[in-house]
């Protein structure tokens, strides 16, 4: 988890070693085994060095290429080293140890700036190359490492954090209203914006070339491709490669110099995770395999049986973290000096914990099995492939399969997944639809036919009024004031950026691929969270079901690997059945974590709740609908609380701090508190 800044002089002046000193030193979290610095002339790189794998021992950083003259400096952990090793055959920097470092180098040497295409980990990188006079930079495919610049006419500075922008940058930071609006509504539209207007983060997957007279370009170098497809003959032969494809991915993230730890819930995705590394330790003689779990004293956060199905297995050293009333709000201000924005979960404070246990045992990396169902997939989409080609019996024994697992009602089942397909239905096959499948429809829905009719009709019409005429805004959240709603056009951009797939063209697939796609900043910048909390406490986060290639798998599969016999995810859990207990790759629920997080903030046992809407009110109302704040706080809902709480804190204690341009001259008062 380490750290890169630089910057580029366009206006003739020099940039220093000490420039550029000053931005890593205000990342020197980051820097425990050193920070270092290059410049010549009007470019300056530097480093902060966390090593977290045996061959980041040997990098020194920045590194120069002594023929090409080209200096790189990186923050990443590149997992298809054997492959390249051998294409590209490079020479240790150090003369005795090839790092990634030097087969990133190595490859955009050979490919220049397609080289991001040929790598596969996680990686933030920015390479000088004084040949085409030009800064080249990347970013990894899924966003783990973050990558943040600006641009000021004079000059162009890149970090791995916006503080370090801000220690060194002369610039007047504007807040950024459009993002503020996302935030509230939790949206995430804008994959390169901050909360600072004129700081822009490099999405994912996108690289970025600085040249030397200011002008600077971004440009995407990989995207899933929505119609590969994965045939096998057999089901064996499916799971055989998911089975190959996931323990390379944890087999890849387990290179470290020092031992790592597992965040483990009794959840499918953790626990996949863990036993999948501690197969890998066994198969090596090595030993027990460290697990964190938070332990909140609640009935519905109790997955005790689960982990003592994985304690029964054995192969796991298994630690307990403490939460039990501890308070979410305690420490929120070290998080958010460490993000530069408000935390977009509520469960900053779990993983922080969990980090700080790890560091106290030693552990510097910390293997995450977090939204595996997103790289996975329920299958759902499964559901709508039946409805739109007219499989019924199909249909109706996946609905029955899907609520003897679940133990939800097959009428509601019906209508959250597989309602919204009807309207299609009858559009394209009227008379079937309305003579002989309406009967085993509304069976499903538990309703009348009639009935059932009835609601389609309209909402087929519906449907093709909105296509004639223009195209209907979506619905935000209430707890944006109208006039941020209005001023940062959030509606008109929620609905430009909406991909509805047409009924005939809708597949599994393509529902699978429209979610990795269009929630990519959102996937990026909860990864990039996560990247800071850790770093916040000296570690490292990994996720084994953001590897690139399990992701491209995933999508590829038919629908009938994601859902099957009323399981979802059902090419993990056959394709891990050998290693997981019975008792968890048959879970079909999740446990309830948000309890003591309700509690505390509905309680509000240390008066901030009241404060911030009493003594800081006039801070909030450009911004929040206050009223509806009101109303959360009587009625103990507790996520628009946290929401604008958080801003809050974010506004006193980073933006206005900075001594930001303030939009609002009323937003500027901000009075000490006299709540008890």
């Amino acid at each position: 988890m380490a750290a890169v800044a630089g910057q580029i002089a366009f206006d003739g002046r020099g940039v220093s070693k000490g420039d550029v000193g000053r931005m890593a030193a205000s990342m020197a979290h980051r820097g425990p085994d050193g920070i270092s610095a290059w410049a010549d002339g009007p470019v300056g790189l530097a480093h902060c060095a966390m090593h977290t794998t045996p061959e980041a021992e040997h990098e020194r950083q920045p590194l120069a290429d002594p023929l090409s003259g080209c200096v790189i400096t990186a923050d990443a952990r590149i997992d298809n080293r054997e492959e390249l090793l051998q294409t590209l055959r490079p020479t240790p920097s150090d003369g005795q140890v090839i790092t990634d470092i030097d087969l990133i180098l190595a490859a955009y040497l050979k490919w220049g700036t397609s080289a991001p295409e040929h790598l596969i980990g996680d990686f933030a990188f920015a390479i000088w190359d004084p040949r085409e006079r030009h800064l080249f930079c990347a970013r990894d495919h899924i966003g783990v490492k973050p990558f943040y610049y600006h641009a000021d006419g004079k000059s162009f500075y890149f970090a791995t954090e916006i503080k370090a922008i801000r220690a060194t940058s002369e610039s007047r930071f504007d807040l950024n209203e459009e993002r503020v609006a996302e935030f509230i509504a939790k949206q995430a539209i804008s994959p390169d914006s901050t909360f600072f207007a004129n700081i822009h983060r490099l999405p994912s997957a996108h690289s970025l070339i600085v040249h030397s007279d200011g002008r600077h370009e971004v440009k995407r170098y990989w995207s899933l491709d929505p119609d590969r497809e994965t045939v096998f003959a057999t089901d064996e032969e499916y799971e055989e490669a998911f089975r190959d494809l996931f323990t390379e991915t944890v087999r890849c993230r387990m290179r470290t110099n020092g031992d790592f730890g597992i965040m483990l819930s009794g959840g499918l995705d953790s626990s996949s995770v863990a036993c999948v590394a501690r197969d890998i330790r066994q198969s090596l003689g090595a030993g027990l395999v460290d697990t964190y779990t938070a332990q909140f004293g609640y009935d519905r956060a109790d997955e005790s049986e689960y982990l003592q199905a994985l304690a029964e297995q054995g192969g796991f050293r298994m630690h307990d973290v403490d939460l039990h009333g501890v308070d979410p709000l305690d420490g929120i201000d070290q998080a958010i000096f460490h993000l530069d924005q408000p935390p977009l979960l509520g469960n900053t404070y779990v993983r922080n914990h969990c980090h700080q246990m790890m560091i106290a045992n030693g552990r510097r990396v910390l293997l995450d099995g977090a939204e595996g169902d997103i790289t996975v997939s329920y299958g759902l989409g499964s559901l709508g492939e039946m409805v739109l080609s007219g499989d019924w019996s199909g249909l109706e024994y996946e609905m029955h399969e899907l609520a003897s697992t679940t133990g939800a009602p097959i009428s509601r089942l019906f209508r959250e997944n597989v309602a919204q397909y009807l309207p299609a239905r009858l559009y394209h096959h009227p008379i079937r639809f309305s003579t002989g499948e309406l009967g085993r429809a509304a069976r499903l829905n538990g309703t009348s036919s009639a009935r059932l009719l009835y609601h389609t009709t309209r909402k087929l019409a519906a449907s093709l009024y909105r296509s004639k005429k223009a195209a209907k805004l979506p619905i935000i959240s209430p707890l944006i004031s109208d006039e941020l709603a209005l001023r940062s056009r959030l509606a008109e951009r929620l609905a430009e950026t909406s991909n509805a797939i047409r009924s005939d063209d809708f597949s599994d697939r393509r529902r699978h691929y429209n979610e990795i796609m269009e929630e990519s900043p959102a996937i990026a910048a909860v990864r990039e969270e996560g990247n800071h909390l850790a770093a916040s406490v000296g570690g490292e986060t990994r996720h084994p079901f953001f590897d690139v290639r399990l992701v491209e798998y995933c999508v590829s599969l038919p629908a009938n690997q994601k859902l099957r016999n009323g399981y979802t995810r059902f090419i993990q859990r056959q394709g891990l059945s050998h290693t997981l207990p019975h008792k968890i790759s048959k879970r079909m629920t999740k446990a309830d974590l948000s309890q003591n997080f309700v509690n505390i903030i509905r309680g509000d046992p240390k008066g901030r709740m009241r404060e911030m809407l009493t003594v800081n009110r006039d801070v909030l109302q450009p911004y929040f609908n206050v009223d509806l704040l009101d109303r959360a706080e009587q009625s103990g809902n507790v996520m628009p609380l946290w929401t604008a709480y958080t801003f809050l804190e974010w506004y006193r204690t980073v933006y206005e701090s900075a001594g930001c341009h303030q939009p609002d001259p009323i937003s500027t008062r901000l009075v000490e508190s006299k709540v008890s």
